[in-house]
């Protein structure tokens, strides 16, 4: 690399919306006053409908409407003077962020001759049956994962026997496999099926406690266990939100009182913090490294061997890429390059581990200070994170999307979903847009995995201008009426499950493609369940 490169990055890496954002005391500008103004617009809006009638968070319009604001309106007021710095024309971004929320209002507004109003919501009839019909679709769900996945290869494995290489296991069974009908009922299932069945057993166990069936109590707490279990399949520990929201819209709209309500709340939160906490402590502990997960034998038995020598490449510009400090690299790589070259068997070719040496040992404190981390500090920690992934992350990677367009030339049409089977040729804006600034933003973090996903609602603006912009609208528009339809026609008690749905998919929608939400993140799927639901319900009345 060059003088002038070196120079080029340095400056870049410079830039404040490449490096962690601070909240700092914005400048008195138009630009502030004006995004501002607009925020407080579509925040009061947001609160007094929801006021006025609850029930409005059955409308997916209005849900969109609401999170635009929480997670782009108020970064772009908090951070300001960094998008000012970052963008040639940071009123372009406001227009777009803005111009989608104050649009939606109106639409909103105008439409709420559609919004859900009902009284109080009662629990399903026939809980049972809607408990084991979940339960099944569950259990197939799991079932078709692993039929492409086995069991020693996923990120559950991993985490229970070998926890250093969860993130890698993680990758394995997620991108590097790639897109298919196991990874998208996984999908399905951790987004939708699995909260739905979790919302089920807590409510079953909690009928039948006071009426004394201590069979499906039992029931309830197994299955409620093993949805959680189902969902850290991958290894991925953030597939535990949509489960922790679908309890909260369980416990606050199936409560008869606020008493109720806060109790259930409370076990909601309880229940999903414990898992997370668990499985913090599992991945967190000493083991040795390599001895357990094969990495190697699993590249192989599912043909991902070019892929996976590239990603263990990749891992060597940085220590702890995936969590995995880089001299365990070496040791995987070599047995991946033994197997995939025939030079050996599975029992033949060197083990991907140091052996003798526990993952612990080799940690010092900056690196791995979790392990003496106090619980103060933890919940400091754990608290930032929740932070930052809705007020900044989400905000600044939009961002990079915008910096990306002002300084690259790009066909946009070959950005949106299924270009690839109409144009011939796709670009993967997330892959981009990651390895330009995620890589800075990271120090170095070069695994091809790696990827930049921003919410549809900027990409398609950022990629086609005022014309992506009119598409994202009209796809939120054409899915909210299908939403609306769908409510019109299911029994009031699964308002919950749809409101569940609703949420989950649109808080997708913040961070995802349009067309990914639906298909991949399993959005889709959601609401066939909940009409195939109401139908089962209607029928059995």
């Amino acid at each position: 690399m060059d003088y002038q490169a070196i120079n080029c990055m340095l400056s870049i890496s410079n830039a404040p919306m490449l490096n962690p954002l601070t909240i700092e005391l914005p400048s008195f500008t138009l630009f502030l006053v004006v995004n501002f103004i607009l925020f407080l617009v579509v925040l009061i809006y947001c609160v007094l409908r929801f006021i006025s009638n609850n029930l409005v968070i059955s409308r997916f319009s209005f849900v969109i409407t609401a999170l635009i604001c929480i997670f782009y309106q108020a970064p772009l007021v908090l951070f300001s003077n960094q998008l000012i710095l970052a963008l040639e024309n940071p009123w372009i971004y406001a227009f777009y962020v803005n111009g989608a929320a104050c649009i939606l209002v109106f639409y909103t507004r105008a439409s709420r001759s559609i919004d859900l109003k009902i009284g109080r919501i009662p629990i399903p009839d026939n809980f049972l049956l809607l408990y084991l019909s979940s339960v099944l679709i569950a259990f197939l769900s799991i079932y078709t994962y692993l039929i492409g996945i086995p069991w020693q290869c996923t990120g559950l494995y991993a985490l229970l026997y070998d926890p250093w290489l969860t993130l890698l296991a993680r990758e394995f069974g997620v991108k590097l496999i790639g897109s298919s009908l196991n990874t998208y009922s996984l999908g399905a299932y951790a987004n939708t099926i699995a909260p739905i069945v979790a919302l089920l057993s807590i409510w079953l166990m909690k009928a039948s406690i006071a009426q004394r069936r201590f069979m499906w109590v039992i029931s309830g707490l197994i299955t409620g266990l093993l949805a959680v279990a189902g969902v850290l399949i991958s290894g991925t520990k953030g597939l535990l939100m949509p489960m922790l929201l679908m309890l909260l819209i369980g416990a606050y709209f199936w409560s008869g009182t606020w008493f109720a309500r806060i109790i259930n709340v409370a076990l909601s939160l309880s229940f999903v913090a414990a898992s997370l906490i668990g499985f913090e402590l599992f991945k967190e502990r000493r083991s040795f490294v390599g001895t357990n997960y094969d990495f190697a034998a699993c590249s192989v038995g599912a043909g991902t061997c070019t892929k996976s020598l590239d990603m263990l490449d990749s891992m060597k510009h940085r220590d702890f890429s995936l969590g995995l400090p880089s001299v365990f690299v070496k040791p995987i790589e070599n047995r991946l390059i033994c197997l995939c070259n025939n030079e050996g068997t599975v029992e033949s070719c060197p083990k991907g581990a140091l052996s003798g040496i526990r993952a612990g040992g080799i940690i010092t404190d900056e690196a791995g200070g979790i392990f003496t981390d106090k619980l103060l500090i933890r919940s400091s920690t754990f608290a930032e994170a929740v932070f930052n992934r809705i007020f900044v992350v989400p905000f600044q990677v939009s961002v990079w999307y915008f910096m990306y367009t002002e300084t690259e030339t790009f066909n946009g049409w070959k950005t949106l979903p299924f270009s690839r089977r109409i144009l011939g040729e796709s670009l993967n804006m997330p892959e981009l847009v990651y390895q330009k600034y995620g890589v800075i933003y990271s120090q170095g973090d070069r695994t091809i995995t790696s990827t930049a996903p921003t919410s549809f609602l900027l990409s398609y603006p950022a990629s086609l201008g005022w014309v992506g912009f009119v598409l994202a609208l009209v796809c939120i528009v054409m899915l909210d009426a299908v939403l609306a339809i769908l409510t019109a026609h299911i029994k009031p008690s699964l308002v919950p499950l749809l409101i569940g749905v609703v949420l989950i998919m649109s808080i997708n929608f913040m961070t995802s493609d349009f067309v990914t939400v639906l298909i991949s993140h399993g959005g889709a799927v959601g609401i066939l369940l909940v009409g195939i639901s109401g139908f089962l319900l209607r029928k059995n009345k």
